[in-house]
């Protein structure tokens, strides 16, 4: 199922409380929520080029709504 993903670069998000932090969603390069995985499957099949030190996972310091 990965294998066309290949090269492919994403970002890493969490959309919302109600998703749980085990649900990420990867981001593409336009900056859409595009599909999701979990921890397990992410550090299965990802190698990280960055690690952010953000600590606010829900985006609640930058976004005043409540998703």
């Amino acid at each position: 199922m990965w294998k066309d993903q290949i090269g492919r670069i994403f970002r890493i998000g969490y959309y919302s409380k109600q998703d749980g932090t085990d649900c990420i969603w990867l981001v593409n390069e336009k900056g859409e929520y595009e599909q999701t995985t979990s921890r397990e499957y992410l550090l299965k099949y990802f190698e990280p080029l960055e690690i952010s030190d953000e600590t606010d996972f829900f985006n609640k310091a930058k976004n005043h709504l409540d998703r």
